[in-house]
């Protein structure tokens, strides 16, 4: 008898250290995941904030020609992107270098939904899939611009962390507002529609429209398996 619990203590002492390297297991992955999305956070935030700077910069030196004090000097501005040459007649001639080339590969506008404390970068081009690893978000076509009108389609996943990516799109509603940051212009959408749907039914919140149209899609595994969520918004 004393055997038999002696060796059912050892059991339970054994299955409860297997319990504990699993725990450990699981909140070692979770701490890893939760750094690394937050480090992808952080990197997000700072282009997005240089890709504004970018844009101010652009606004701002919109005049190419100025006429100033007489000097022999080439003068390049501190942040490089303005270079300016006197020229024989005593004209400064400025040069704006091709900021362009500060935008991350495939960036295309910014999306903005106050309400659920949401800023992201938009994708699209050929690196679309591998955007789509990150939760990074991306058009529905690889030649899909927010500058050729009709319909803007963004498709993300849904992130498990509360907060990341498209994790609170279901919390819009009507009459929520969406923002569009393209090229340093903010065009305000407001939410029209809120509807879960299977993918072959998406295709048909995906035709294009000669007015402007915004339609956001994302997974909704906590619907069903095979849904996702569509949200319409419309331009104000």
């Amino acid at each position: 008898m004393r055997e038999e619990v002696a060796m059912m203590n050892k059991r339970i002492v054994i299955c409860m250290l297997i319990l504990l390297l699993l725990v450990l297991l699981v909140l070692t992955y979770y701490g890893q995941l939760l750094a690394k999305l937050n480090q992808n956070t952080d990197t997000e935030e700072q282009i997005i904030k240089d890709i504004k700077q970018v844009v101010v910069l652009q606004e701002s030196t919109d005049v190419d020609v100025n006429i100033k004090k007489d000097t022999n000097e080439t003068i390049i501005n501190p942040d490089d992107d303005i270079e300016e040459r006197k020229e024989s007649n005593g004209t400064i001639i400025t040069k704006k270098n091709n900021t362009q080339d500060k935008l991350p590969i495939g960036y295309d506008c910014i999306v903005s939904i106050p309400i659920i404390s949401l800023e992201k970068i938009v994708y699209t081009g050929s690196l679309r899939e591998s955007h789509l690893e990150q939760y990074d978000l991306i058009t529905a076509a690889d030649d899909m611009k927010y500058s050729n009108g009709g319909n803007y389609i963004i498709c993300g996943h849904y992130s498990q962390l509360y907060g990341y990516s498209l994790n609170r799109l279901k919390e819009l509603n009507k009459g929520d507002f969406v923002y569009i940051n393209s090229n340093g212009t903010l065009h305000k959408y407001t939410v029209y529609s809120k509807e879960f749907e299977t993918m072959t039914e998406t295709s048909t919140y995906c035709v294009q429209t000669e007015q402007r149209e915004l339609t956001i899609i994302s997974c909704a595994k906590y619907v069903g398996v095979d849904k996702y969520i569509v949200i319409k918004c419309k331009l104000v």
